[in-house]
């Protein structure tokens, strides 16, 4: 099983996914702006960087440092993949 990392997400984003046979539960997903709501929502894991607005932090499964912070190692490690 591999897993797809996304940083940005749209309708196109979905169907290519798709026709490469990847299942949405093996997608984690970073953001940190309101345009992340929808990728956030989308992927298996919606994880949101710690200087992110509180209406993404709640729409995330897990919430982590900023990226400038090493926000995005610290996902990885709570996401057990390192």
């Amino acid at each position: 099983i591999g897993l797809v990392f996304l940083f940005t997400i749209g309708g196109v984003t979905g169907v290519v996914l798709a026709h490469a046979g990847v299942d949405r539960a093996d997608t984690i997903g970073f953001g940190d702006g309101t345009n992340d709501l929808e990728m956030l929502a989308w992927c298996g894991v919606g994880v949101a960087m710690g200087d992110a607005a509180d209406v993404v932090k709640d729409a995330a499964d897990l919430v982590v440092a900023s990226a400038a912070d090493g926000g995005i190692a610290e996902g990885f490690v709570k996401l057990g993949l390192i």
